[in-house]
């Protein structure tokens, strides 16, 4: 018998912090110059997770474990989950350092990341002016 993990939710309470976001999930009417929330999450999910896929070493180091396959494909399904759910494309995906990968926001003062580390584990970190004001595991 085969255990398939249920696809990634944020919790909506999770995602009013991105409301602070220029893309926020509050912008109901997008103008016609401004990236759709899929064609703004496309390069990050087609190109950045994909890339990383096939070379999930291209980060070794001597201080830096990267992310592996697993770390790498859970990144990509919660970035598509994100997506999916109308929360707007991260500013910048990058490797945490310790095999996890961090989708990260910044939105002077504000700076969200969601953390998806090498055990599975999803978490979402809120900083204003560089002082963490929430922490929850997603």
């Amino acid at each position: 018998m085969s255990y398939t993990k249920p696809p990634f939710t944020i919790p909506e309470q999770s995602l009013a912090f991105f409301t602070c976001l220029p893309l926020g999930r509050q912008a109901q009417t997008e103008a016609a110059d401004e990236p759709t929330t899929a064609q703004a999450w496309a390069p990050f999910i087609n190109e950045q997770l994909a890339a990383w896929t096939l070379n999930p070493g291209q980060f070794a180091d001597d201080d830096v474990v990267p992310p592996n396959a697993a770390t790498i494909a859970c990144a990509s399904a919660t970035a598509i989950s994100l997506r999916d759910q109308g929360a707007p494309a991260p500013t910048r995906i990058v490797p945490t350092g310790d095999g996890g990968i961090a989708f990260q926001y910044d939105s002077d003062p504000e700076f969200i990341s969601i953390e998806v580390e090498p055990e599975g584990r999803v978490e979402l970190l809120v900083f204003v002016n560089g002082r963490l004001t929430h922490r929850a595991e997603l």
